[in-house]
This record gives structure tokens, sequence and C-alpha cells, in this order.
């Protein structure tokens, strides 16, 4: 990699990991950027340069933490560095913000992604001027529920910059709306529905202070600031990461046979670990861990193109499940 552009990622690299409050140093910048380039390397005195570098030319407001053994920036929303950037950056900062217009709700942060990638393109002078014009053809679809955009902003500016935020919910199960504060840990898309998980303040009928909640933003009918700051919870963050957003009974081990579309589907949508092709099309397929509930729908909504192998007591579930639907259908 030209020592250019290595020290262009170098210090986006750096900038990102202090913005996230890792207190980075040479060893942690060295593991990031190898987990997309192994064959990166420089010493622990690039490092220090960098630094220097950022704050001479840029004024970056960095200082070192003995105690954390990394950097940090005095003022964490600073953002006074604007590399130029190549063209496979540039594409790949016009899909982001591509993306962002078709995932995230209406809102400000969604209109501001797209101004700043415009920004970018004029700064950015390169050759391939198809790169905006092709992405017509890179389809997302967004969430089908409507979330309110001012609800939207508010969240992921609290979220953001790790302030309390104050919601007016309402459950699926109906009842009076209820008023909750909350520190907002994680905000995420999960099977196309946009939640935020977060720490339990204060409010009416709330859960014990300190526990974690999970909270549809469509559901949310206001959202306001509050000027309490909280520290992130990286363990939790970790988790939603994992898949583990809600605390559904987990299987291991599940065992099916699948033909037809449920093979052409569930070879797509499955996290399957083992596949056994048979010479009537079939294949028998293991789920190493999976949510329950997700085998569960997968099976009764495959027009019997689906069958539990293992475990029998999965087996069972589905049976009774499938007699429950065939008495609603008298």
């Amino acid at each position: 990699m030209p020592e250019e552009k290595q020290q262009r990622e170098r210090i986006n690299c750096l900038l990102r990991l202090m913005k996230e409050n890792r207190y980075p140093n040479y060893g942690m910048v060295l593991a990031e950027m190898r987990k997309t380039d192994a064959a990166v390397h420089f010493v622990n005195k690039t490092i220090q340069r960098d630094v220097e570098y950022l704050k001479a030319s840029f004024r970056a407001p960095i200082e070192y933490d003995p105690s954390m053994r990394g950097y940090y920036l005095v003022n964490p929303n600073w953002n006074g560095f604007a590399p130029l950037l190549d063209e496979d950056e540039m594409e790949a900062a016009a899909i982001g913000a591509h993306l962002a217009e078709t995932i995230l709700p209406p809102s400000k942060i969604q209109s501001r992604i797209r101004q700043g990638t415009d920004a970018l393109w004029a700064q950015n002078a390169t050759s391939d001027s198809q790169s905006f014009a092709i992405l017509q053809a890179l389809v997302a679809k967004g969430s089908p529920a409507q979330v309110a955009s001012e609800v939207f902003q508010t969240i992921f500016e609290q979220w953001r910059s790790q302030h309390n935020v104050t919601i007016t919910y309402l459950r699926a199960k109906g009842g009076k709306p209820q008023t909750i504060t909350i520190e907002p840990h994680v905000l995420t898309l999960y099977d196309n529905i946009w939640y935020i998980r977060g720490k339990a303040v204060s409010g009416k009928r709330n859960p014990t202070h300190g526990d974690f909640l999970t909270f549809a933003l469509h559901r949310i009918q206001e959202a306001r600031k509050d000027g309490h700051l909280f520290e992130p919870d990286y363990v939790e963050i970790a988790k939603v990461n994992s898949g583990r957003l809600f605390d559904f009974p987990r299987l291991k081990g599940v065992k099916l046979k699948i033909r037809g579309l449920a093979k052409k589907f569930g070879l797509e949508l499955l996290p399957l670990e083992n596949i056994e092709e048979h010479k009537d099309g079939s294949a028998t397929v293991t789920l190493e861990d999976i949510e329950e509930y997700r085998v569960l729908n997968f099976v009764l909504t495959a027009n019997g193109e689906a069958d539990i192998l293992e475990p029998a007591s999965l087996k069972e579930k589905a049976r009774n499940a499938a007699l429950q639907v065939l008495q609603g259908l008298k």
C-alpha cells in the first residue's frame, strides 16, 4: 500500500477509535487495520508522528492518558481532518450515503449524510463519473414500520452523543402510553425494524432502575432530549452485535430436511453449518445456534417442504402449533 494512502487510513483509524472512546495506541491501531489488510505494518513511533502531525497541521485536541495507555480527543466533536480520498474510498462513501437514504427513516441525519457525501465528491476530483448514477441499481428496502422523523432524529442524536432521552412509549399490548427516561446504549435495525436498547433511569411504572429494555422506534410517540451523560455499556453493545437483541430461547444442533422453495430460501435465510445434498433434490441441514421461534416460523410457513428431524421436542412444538392453526381455520 502506498505510504500516503496508508497514512491517511491510519489517521482515519486513529481518529475513529478516539471518537469511540477506546483510547487507541500503537498496538490497537495496528490490530484494527490488519482486520482489513493483514500485510499492514508500521512501528510505534509512526503513531506518535501521526499525532504530532494532526496537532501541528490541524490543531487536533489530542492528549495521552497514561492510566488508559492511549490517546483521546479533549473535544470529542472535533472534526478538523478532511483528507482527499481515492476513487475506491469515494465509491464506498457514495454507497454508504445511498444505503442511508433507503434504510434510515426520514430525518436530518439522513439528509446530512447525503450532503456530506456530495461535499466529499466535490472536494475529491475523480474520473469515475458514473459512480452515483450506478447506485440506482443498488436496492435496499427500509423498515416497513413508519418512524416519526423527529423521533428518530432525537433518538439518534442522544445515542450518538451518549445523553439520556425521555420517551413516551405505547406498548404492543396497548394501554396508556408510558413515559420513561433511558440511557440509549444501542441503536439497531433488527429484522428490518428499528429498535433502541437502553437502561431504565426513571419513569412511572417502569422496571427496576438499571434494567436494560428494548423499544421499537415506531411505537415511540415522543422523544425529548435529556442533558445527562452516560457511559456506553460495551458488553451490551457486543451482545446486540452478536444478534441477541432479545432474550429468545435458542437451540443448538437443529436438523431439518428441506426441499423445493424451502431449500432455496433456507439456504439464504438460515445460519446453516452442515448441508447434505440428496439425489431427490432435497437436503439435510444442521443449524448450530438459532432462536427457537425462527425455526418454527420457517417450518410452519414452508408449505410442507421443511421437516424437523431433531430435536424431538421441537417437532412436538411445531405439531402443536400447526394444530392450533388448523383449529383457527375451522
